[in-house]
Order: structure tokens, then C-alpha cells, then sequence
């Protein structure tokens, strides 16, 4: 395994220097990684390529899989289809990993991270986390009702977020007809799915503020989907079933999240049949770069739209009091980057913890050292705990309630500050979970049970790269003054999470 990474590493350094196809061809060639001893089959679809998907094909090869990804390929009925399919897919992982290597640089970093799951975990963090401070919205005061006028006053600036292209396996959500998987989307709870909640919300905060001030908003709703699951189709059914809200169909933006390959504990390509790798949703932290790589951002920039609001498609009730609008009153009105709409969370709940984040620079200049401090409030995944240096611990003796709060996945984001941030990390809070066991081509008609993981990301962690920095460390009371920011609620409102058909 050493032998491989140093292999890989080096390789993948030298292919993230060369930006032409063919130059890429020559460089894999010089490690003697050539289509040869394969199938004559696969030799003539590489032939008929271009550059680019040839590329791709010997990436499988320099990674060591294509005894995996291209075995028993005598055993495919439609070969020349499915072997063009399979290179198309090849191509888009290519290009949205392009940034780290591509299919290289994707494999290295899934081999590396399973190495680390399988050794002695250390602290991998050297920064200090404390409980963040925000204002508390359960209780209606003065200033509460203050932060939720901000809100309807800047609706106008609003566009809205949804990342539905999961692949919300733990649903397990079929058609009672057809038997057909479903995405998460279509859940039905009091009667409307779950995307129907999310644009009702929208609907019921236009309808405010055309009361309010005489005039009818158009928000722009950005919808990340995913081919997992026909998730763009049955999304796409939906909204022209409901005549897409009655809204301009300009409205809606949707684009895809990438689909990845999953590998399993031994570093190998997890394979569903002959030339059929799993694919599957690379996490909604994909979200960020897909809609960049989409020109969302560019036409969000030409109109008045500048900050948004993102929202989990699996919590339908957040929007029923003033904490969406508290949300989005305090980052437009103290013109915040990045915020998080979060309430207490149970000790050893698998979900994710709000924490500020405190770092100490230190650097040399003209001889002399310099300190500064770093901060900022970001999003820590349960799995990254002990790598974190963090314990799940009660915040006093007894209480069920952790000394951190709950991430939501409830979010308020500046798009130029996003842009700048994206400037540093395309890809933030890269994880694995092997966690889920899916049926494996192990060749032979043969079938095995066996765990797999792809490379994830968590969309709330691009504030990681939302740090201001101070010459004095900062005080209680003194956080107010960080672009990043949060707000606490009832958890019945914030952290509620659909896991059923209610009818």
C-alpha cells in the first residue's frame, strides 16, 4: 500500500501541472501505464476516443483498477453502449476532480482517508473549540421581533438553496406501485412532500413581504439533483405536476451533483456488474463547486440576489416561526458571510456540532514573532470528533444536551464571500463513511455484502475558510464581530428530521 501512495502521489503532482489531453496521455505513458493485455473490445472503443476520454480510460489503469472495472467485459450483452457509457461517467469524474488530480487525484484521496479510519486515531486539529455564542430566538423579545423585521426587509436580496440530490439510502423510500426507488424529496409528510414544504415557506414569506410593502418577489430557487435514484427526473415530474408552483419556470435553476465511485475497505473499485462501478452522490458539499462549474453564480451576480438561503430538504417545520427570518435579517443587516441556524443537540446524536473555532498564528517577520488569532464558526461531522480532540460531553453534569450545538444544515451564505472562500477550498469537509454494506460484483456472477465508502463533503464547512484574524484573542461578548455567525432555537423546530410516510 506505501509503495502505491508514493506512486500516486508523485503522479498525481505531475498530472495537476499539465493542462493538455494529449500531454496527459504521454505523461501516463511514461509510467508504462498502456491499454495492453486487455480485451479487444476495450482496445477498439480506446481507439475511437478522444484524448480526453482516453485519458479517463488510462486513469482507471494507472490506479490500478481496471482488472476490476473491466472485467468479465466479455459477459456485457450491448458492449460498445455500455462501454461509452461507462467513459462518459468516466470523463465527468475526471473534470469535477480536476482541481486534486481527477480520477487520480479522487482515488488517492479515498485511499488516504481509509487509511487513516484504520489506524489509532490522533488529534489532528490543533485549534481550540468552544461553544459559539448567538442570539437566542425561542423567546419573543424586543430583539428578536428587531432581527426578524431585518429579514422581511431583505427578502428581495434572498435566493433560496436546496440540496436534493442525496441519495437518502436509510429512507428506504419506494412507489407503493411500482416498487421504484424514490428520492428523499417525495417523502410525504401532512399531506405535502417534502419539497412541496420547502417552496410553501418560500411562497408564505413572499406573500409577507408583498403585504408588507406592495410588491411581489421572484426568488430564485437553486435545486442541486442528482442522477441517484432518476432524482432529476422524479424532481423535474414534481414541479410540472404542480405547474411548477405557479411560478416563472426561469425561476428554477437546477443542477447536478457529481455521482463517484465507491471503493471498498481494501482500496478496490466497489463494482454493481461488468463495467457498472457504484456510483453515488459525492455528499452536498458537491453543492458549491457544481453550481460554480454551472454558471449559477454568474447569473445570480447580474441581478440583485446576493445572499442565500440554504435548506435541508428532510426539515419541513424550521420555517414555521421567526428563525428563518432572524437568519436571514442578521447576516443581510450586519452584513455577515456565513451563518448557522442551530438549537442544542442530545449528547451522542449522530449528527454534526456548531463550534467556535479558535487558532493561534504564529509567524516570523524581520526576525521577530508574530501572533494573531483565528476565528471563525464552522460545522464538525460526529464521526470527526476524537480526530478533532473533542468529547461528546453533557454541558453540565446530568443534562442530556451537549456542550455544542447541533449542526442543521439550515445556512445563510454571502456569495461573494462564498466565491473568495471557494478561492481556497473547492471541495470542503472531505469525509468517508463506510458505514453502508451494498451488494459487490465480485466477478464469476459472484455477490458479496460488503462495506463501501466515496469521498464525501459537507457544504457547512466551507466556512472553515471564513477566518478573521485578531492581534488579542477575543472575549465573551467580543464574537459579534466575526463574519460568521449563529442563532439558536427550540430543537423541536430546528432539528426535526422526517423518517416516515405520514398520510
Amino acid at each position: 500500500m506505501s509503495e502505491q501512495f508514493i506512486f500516486l502521489q508523485a503522479l498525481c503532482e505531475e498530472i495537476k501541472q499539465i493542462s493538455d489531453w494529449n500531454e496527459k496521455i504521454n505523461a501516463l505513458k511514461r509510467y508504462r501505464v498502456l491499454v495492453d493485455h486487455t480485451s479487444l473490445e476495450l482496445l477498439d472503443h480506446y481507439s475511437k476516443c478522444s484524448p480526453q476520454e482516453k485519458y479517463a480510460i488510462l486513469s482507471v489503469f494507472a490506479i490500478g483498477q481496471a482488472p476490476i472495472v473491466f472485467q468479465d467485459i466479455h459477459l456485457v450483452q450491448n458492449i460498445n453502449q455500455s462501454l461509452q457509457e461507462l467513459t462518459g461517467r468516466l470523463v465527468d469524474i475526471e473534470k469535477f476532480y480536476d482541481f486534486m488530480g481527477g480520477i487520480i487525484g479522487y482515488h488517492l484521496m479515498v485511499l488516504t482517508l481509509i487509511q487513516a479510519s484504520k489506524e489509532p486515531l490522533s488529534k489532528i486539529d490543533l485549534a481550540q473549540h468552544k461553544t459559539p455564542e448567538g442570539p437566542d430566538l425561542s423567546s419573543d423579545t424586543p430583539e428578536t421581533r428587531r432581527m426578524v423585521r431585518w429579514g422581511i426587509e431583505s427578502l428581495g436580496l434572498m435566493s433560496e438553496v436546496y440540496p436534493i440530490g442525496g441519495a437518502g439510502d436509510r429512507l428506504g423510500l419506494v412507489d407503493e406501485v411500482s416498487g421504484q426507488a424514490l428520492p428523499a424529496a417525495e417523502l410525504v409528510f401532512c399531506g405535502w412532500t417534502l419539497l412541496e414544504w420547502l417552496i410553501r415557506d418560500l411562497q408564505g414569506r413572499e406573500f409577507l413581504y408583498h403585504q408588507l410593502f406592495g410588491k411581489q418577489l421572484h426568488t430564485p430557487v437553486l435545486m442541486m439533483t442528482s442522477q441517484e435514484k432518476n432524482n432529476r427526473q422524479h424532481i423535474e415530474r414534481l414541479l410540472e405536476k404542480h405547474q411548477w408552483f405557479h411560478r416563472h419556470k426561469a425561476n428554477f435553476t437546477i443542477f447536478e451533483q457529481i455521482r463517484v465511485p465507491a471503493l471498498t475497505m481494501e482500496g478496490n473499485w466497489a463494482m454493481g456488474g461488468p463495467l457498472q462501478p457504484i456510483l453515488k452522490p459525492g455528499g452536498h458539499g458537491a453543492i458549491w463547486k457544481a453550481a460554480a462549474d454551472a454558471g449559477v453564480f454568474d447569473r445570480l451576480k447580474k441581478s440583485s440576489h446576493q445572499k442565500m438561503l440554504v435548506r435541508q430538504i428532510n426539515n419541513p417545520i424550521a420555517g414555521i416561526d421567526k428563525g428563518l427570518l432572524a437568519l436571514i435579517g442578521i447576516g443581510c443587516h450586519e452584513n455577515k458571510a456565513f451563518g448557522f441556524a442551530s438549537c442544542e443537540r442530545l449528547v451522542n446524536a449522530p449528527e454534526g456540532m456548531n463550534v467556535l473555532r479558535e487558532k493561534i498564528n504564529r509567524q516570523k517577520n524581520a526576525g521577530r514573532e508574530e501572533v494573531n488569532y483565528g476565528y471563525c464558526i464552522t460545522n464538525i461531522e460526529y464521526t470527526d470528533f476524537k480526530a478533532y480532540g473533542i468529547e461528546d460531553a453533557p454541558k453540565e453534569p446530568g443534562c442530556p444536551y451537549s456542550q455544542y450545538p447541533a449542526n442543521t444544515n439550515i445556512l445563510f451564505v454571502d456569495l461573494p464571500s462564498l466565491e473568495s472562500a471557494l478561492q481556497l477550498c473547492q471541495l470542503p469537509g472531505l469525509l468517508i463513511n463506510m458505514k453502508s454494506q451494498f451488494p459487490c460484483y465480485i466477478g464469476e456472477t459472484r455477490v458479496e455484502l460488503q462495506p463501501i465508502a466515496r469521498l464525501e463533503s459537507s457544504m457547512q464547512n466551507i466556512a472553515d475558510y471564513i477566518v478573521d484574524e485578531f492581534p488579542k484573542a477575543l472575549s465573551c461578548g467580543q464574537f459579534d464581530r466575526l463574519r460568521t455567525f449563529l442563532t439558536y432555537n427550540e430543537r423541536k423546530k430546528n432539528a426535526f428530521r422526517c423518517k416516515a410516510v405520514i398520510r
